[in-house]
Parts: structure tokens; sequence; C-alpha cells
């Protein structure tokens, strides 16, 4: 059974809403008020964000499913570059299996190639199912429940105060300044910043100094027992720094909560932060593997999915891959874009890429486009893919060559929700 995709209009709303509220049950939408809620705001996302544009799948005049598309300016290494999201995907109950999702994920994918957008992202309700569609995983989440006592405590907090509204302008310029400093951040609009701002529960404590907000905390107080309302945990959306002076004040700040706090729940994409907190442990008392201590959970989300062979490395011109020689022959292995241009010959010059056509090449790098668009991410290197048999080189005594062109300093940090 065919459909169509097109762009939602006004009165397509309606439905879209009824859609979305059956689709993502958890969100507990169920009365004609609540929708009708809902629709106002993906109506006012609509006609306010140029950034953002819904899509709809119709068969026979009906719209059966939809999603919402962004288009954002993200950090690779230091340069700005063009990528697409895709959120809000909703598919009518009566049309599950009826490969809908499938649709919409492919004409999103063409949407952003055919606007020469060369990565692709998205959260996943099911990784495995966009797995087969080619998205790579990104940076693992890490979930710490630590004692307030247990954040380090510095000498003062005097910079350390909650958001006034006045600083709407400098809140969203210390995003961005920190968005520019690391690899896979998102540039934040003045209309997003405002989707944090109305939420009645978020709360944002903000380290100002030299007139200028340098660093902030972005927090929800969430039930600790449920017989006793004066405890509660913290629960952060975001700890943004600029430095390490906003960064002591900001734990100090945490530090100071115990009195009313039992737990905060830091979710962070560190990997080393256990060496920061005087015990890292989740407080379970979970033993493994002999004598392991229990310190967070751990789970994948992001995902990311290269779209354009070509345009991604006409895209990275700028970019320089540490410095390094080699001609390469980078094939992927595509089975949800068949048409996806997945060849390249690439000759990195001095850490330049040039993509030829029909160059001459040292190696053959072939691997899945879903294991690609993780290691050129930088959510995992060469060497890994290649030990677990994901990834192969022609000429494996240039494997150290090779994954010295994709190494960055650090994997993909995303605060982002969409």
């Amino acid at each position: 059974m065919s459909g169509n995709i097109r762009r939602l209009e006004e009165k397509d709303f309606r439905d879209y809403a009824e859609l979305v509220a059956n689709a993502y049950p958890g969100w507990k939408i169920t009365t004609s008020e609540e929708k009708h809620r809902l629709e106002d705001r993906l109506l006012k996302t609509h006609k306010d964000e140029p950034g953002i544009a819904f899509f709809g799948y119709f068969r026979d005049g009906r719209l059966i499913g939809g999603m919402r598309l962004h288009h954002f300016d993200m950090n690779y290494a230091g340069t700005w570059i063009k990528a697409g999201g895709l959120g809000l995907v909703a598919v009518g109950l009566p049309h599950k299996k009826e490969k809908v999702a499938r649709e919409l994920v492919s004409y999103f994918l063409r949407y952003f190639r055919e606007k020469g957008v060369s990565v692709a992202m998205l959260y996943p309700f099911r990784p495995d199912f966009y797995k087969r569609m080619g998205f790579g995983y990104g940076t693992k989440m890490n979930q710490y429940r630590i004692k307030p006592t247990d954040f380090p405590k510095g000498n003062t907090k005097k910079h350390v105060g909650m958001f006034e509204t006045p600083d709407r302008q400098l809140l969203l310029d210390c995003h961005n300044r920190f968005a520019a400093s690391r690899h896979g951040m998102i540039k934040r609009t003045r209309n997003e910043l405002e989707n944090v701002l109305v939420v009645p529960e978020n709360k944002l404590a903000v380290y100002k100094a030299a007139g200028k907000i340098q660093g902030y905390v972005l927090f929800t107080f969430r039930k600790a027992a449920e017989n006793n309302l004066l405890i509660n945990d913290i629960f952060i959306k975001e700890f943004i720094y600029e430095n390490r002076q906003a960064q002591e004040e900001l734990l100090t700040f945490l530090h100071s909560q115990e009195d009313q706090v039992s737990r905060i729940i830091l979710n962070t994409f560190d990997e080393d932060i256990h060496f920061l907190f005087g015990n890292p442990l989740s407080g379970n008392d979970n033993l493994f593997t002999s004598v392991y201590h229990e310190t967070n959970i751990q789970g994948v989300g992001l995902m990311y999915r290269i779209v354009d062979l070509h345009h991604l490395f006409s895209g990275l011109h700028a970019h320089h891959f540490n410095g390094l020689n080699c001609r390469l022959k980078i094939t992927l292995k595509d089975g949800f874009l068949p048409d996806h241009n997945s060849m390249a010959v690439i000759h990195f010059i001095d850490g330049k890429a040039h993509t030829v056509n029909d160059g001459s090449y040292e190696a053959e790098l072939k691997t899945g486009i879903c294991e690609f668009s993780s290691l050129i991410m930088g959510a995992v290197n060469l060497r890994t893919l290649h030990r677990y048999g994901l990834a192969s080189l022609t000429e494996e005594n240039l494997l150290r060559c090779v994954d010295g062109l994709f190494s960055l300093q650090g994997k993909p940090y995303c605060t982002t929700i969409f």
C-alpha cells in the first residue's frame, strides 16, 4: 500500500496531534483538552521555528504518519557544519508494520541529502531498528547518583546565583560558546532556549562573572521518598561550564544542597568523572565480577548516519585530518539507501581531504554505513572496529595511519534533545 509524503499544513495538525498522543502513551495525553494543547504547541513550533519542518505520510488523503525535521548547526571538531535531525515520529495504531516509519526515515535522509547535508541524527525508540537503517551509535551516556557531600567543595560559590529573566541572552551566549568548544554540540536558537525556560519545574543555577554567564546547571527536583516531602533528589539536565572556576563554584553549589537532597542524578558523557567524586558509588551496594562496585548505569542514545559520502568530505574541506598523508578508498555497505554514494577515493595530503573520482589508492577501507558513521563522528576508533571484524583494510600495515586520520580529540558531546 503506497502513500505520499508532504509538508504538514495548519489543517493537518489536529490529526498529527492525535497520532503523537497515541504513539507516545507515556506522555499521558488523553483528554481532548490535553490534545488541543499539544496541537497548539506543535502549531506554534510550525509557525515560529524556521529551522523545524513537519511532514506527514498520507494514504487516500488521510494522515497516518508524521515526523519533525530539524536543521542544525553542529560543531564537527571545531568546524560548524549542517546536520539534520529527526524527531517526533508517529504512526497511526492501525498502520503499524506497514513500513510507514521506514518510508518516513527514507524521506528524511533523502530530504537532507538533496540539501547538501551529510550528517543525520536521531534519538532511537529502538536502537536495533535504526541500526538496520544505517544509523551508528554515538557516545554512551553515564548516569550517576551521587550524594551532594561527595561533590567537591571549593572555597567559594559567590558568583553562583539563580537565573534571572533579563539574562536570557547571556545564557544563550554561554551555551553557544560552550557548543563552539565541544565536538558534536549543536548551536541553540533563542526559541529553543525559551522552550527550556518556560518549563515550570526547571531550575537554573548560573555562574556569572565579568558581565557574562560562564556556566550553569539546569535541574529539577524529584521526590526521593514517597512518604517524605522534605527529601528530594536533584536531577541535572545540563551542566555547562566554560572554565575551571565556573566548574568549581557550580560543584560547590551542588555540594551545599545536602540538607534537603538525598542524591544528585547526573547524566554525563564524561567517562572519567568518577575521579571527581569523593565516593562515586550508586548507593545500591551491588558487587559484580568479584569486588567491583557499581558506580553508574550506561545507555546508548543519539545515533548518527552519513547520508552522502562525497558531501561529507566536501563539507570537511577545512577539517584537519591530523596532518597525515594517505590515498584511501572507502567502500560502505548500505542496504537501506542503495543509491547512496557509498564509495569514494580520498587523497589525504598533509591532513587535508581531496575527493577524486578515479584516483589511485594505497588501501581500501570496507565497512558498514552504521560503523563508518560512528567512526567519522569519533564515537569509536578504527582499531576497535578492525579488532571486532566490523571493518577491514586491504593493507593492514596502514591501519595505524588510517586510524589516525579519523582520530578526534573526544567523542561527540550533545545536550540537545529533539
